[in-house]
C-alpha cells in the first residue's frame, strides 16, 4: 500500500513520463500489468527485478498507474517475493493481480 500511495501523490503533482521516473508501457515490459489487459489501457510504470541465485528469485515487481476508460486513474503495485518460479509465471502472476482490479474498477454493475 506504501508505494500506491507514493504513485497516487506523485501522479498528482508531476508527469511522472517526463521527469523520467516512469516508462510508458512497451512491448519489452508488457507481460506484466499491461499483460492481461485490454490493448488500449493506457499505463505508466515502473518494473523491478533481482537476480536469481540457485533458482530463488528475491523479487519481480511492477507498480504504475492504469488510466481507465473513464479517465480515472487506477494506482496498482505488485511485488513477487522468493519466487522459484520462473519469470514468465511470475509475470503472468502479476498480470492476473493487475487485471482482477481493472476488472473490478471498470465494472458498472458495482
Amino acid at each position: 500500500m506504501g508505494l500506491g500511495i507514493i504513485l497516487i501523490i506523485a501522479h498528482n503533482w508531476y508527469d511522472l513520463v517526463k521527469v523520467e521516473f516512469m516508462s510508458v508501457s512497451n512491448k519489452w515490459l508488457d507481460g506484466r500489468i499491461k499483460g492481461l489487459l485490454p490493448p488500449e489501457a493506457k499505463l505508466v510504470h515502473k518494473t523491478g527485478l533481482s537476480r536469481t541465485y540457485d533458482g530463488l528469485t528475491r523479487a519481480t515487481n511492477d507498480a504504475g498507474i492504469v488510466t481507465l476508460p473513464d479517465g480515472n486513474h487506477l494506482a496498482i503495485t505488485v511485488f513477487v517475493s522468493d519466487s522459484y518460479d520462473p519469470k514468465k509465471k511470475r509475470e503472468v502472476t502479476i498480470a492476473k493481480a493487475a487485471k482482477a482490479a481493472y476488472d473490478y474498477w471498470t465494472n458498472t454493475d458495482k
